[in-house]
């Protein structure tokens, strides 16, 4: 123990620094010595208000290592992946508000495109508070949710789907944390390959849709698919109809996955 150190910290020192050495070994991640110190001195940094029981630490520690390389990505507009972190969470946001808004408002396109930038900017301002407690993908929906709620809130817009879709439905990954998050890439596996199913009859359809989905504009679509605005549009409102009067998609909203019992902070 570090003289003048409270203990509560001691405590919570020891701790991790015996469970990062238990999962190093057991689950093989290879960390070298300096690595695993400084687990354990970020940890700490978020980890410090009380003693936390080891089942606790346990946890944050496998949030951590599944996810610190992203957060760090995001934070630091000097790494070499910061731009496409944010890519790829910008992608990942217009996926959940698709979800929310895709097939409830005539406008979704419009409600979407000025949710985004409102919900990016609640991710970076936040980031600095992510503990490791969930998911980063977890943390992040919560907060795409409830500020997408406040958007619909300040405008007096009606989201019928509040009604339908719990909380914790998630939507496709970050590719940069599918292969430690294997419950959620599945998930997300399953969705896109049922949509696809659904628009399967239409190529055409289908790859509108997709391009509609990661956010291009009606016009940037049509001048991929040699198509005018107008028939581009038309065919994501086909595209929404089917997919929302498809049984099997209501299912899956019901129920999209039994593995995912991850609960957000």
């Amino acid at each position: 123990m570090v003289p003048g150190m409270p203990e509560d910290i001691a405590i919570n020192q020891t701790r991790l620094r015996a469970i990062v050495r238990t999962c190093d070994a057991e689950l093989h991640w290879r960390l070298t010595d300096t690595q695993q110190q400084q687990y354990v001195v970020d940890l700490l940094r978020c980890r410090s208000d009380r003693v936390f029981t080891p089942e606790e630490l346990q946890r944050s520690v496998r949030m951590y290592h599944a996810d610190h390389a992203h957060v760090y990505a995001l934070q630091d507009d000097r790494d070499p992946n910061h731009q496409h972190a944010w890519q790829e969470m910008e992608t990942y946001v217009r996926r959940v508000l698709w979800q929310q808004a895709g097939h409830s408002f005539p406008n979704a396109h419009d409600i979407i495109d000025e949710t985004t930038g409102y919900v990016l900017e609640a991710i970076s301002k936040s980031l600095r508070t992510y503990c490791y407690k969930a998911q980063l993908t977890t943390w992040v929906h919560k907060i795409i949710i409830n500020k997408y709620r406040n958007y619909l809130r300040d405008r007096r817009i009606l989201n019928p789907q509040f009604d339908i879709v719990p909380d914790d439905v998630h939507d496709l990954p970050l590719t940069i944390s599918a292969v430690d998050q294997p419950a959620m890439h599945l998930e997300g596996k399953a969705l896109e390959e049922l949509v696809t199913s659904i628009l399967q009859e239409s190529p055409l359809m289908q790859q509108v849709f997709w391009l509609s989905v990661v956010g291009f504009k009606l016009a940037e679509i049509g001048q991929r698919v040699g198509r005018s605005t107008t028939r581009v549009h038309e065919l994501i409102r086909q595209a929404r109809t089917l997919i929302q009067t498809d049984a099997r998609f209501q299912a899956w909203l019901d129920d999209p996955t039994e593995s995912n019992e991850e609960q957000p902070e």
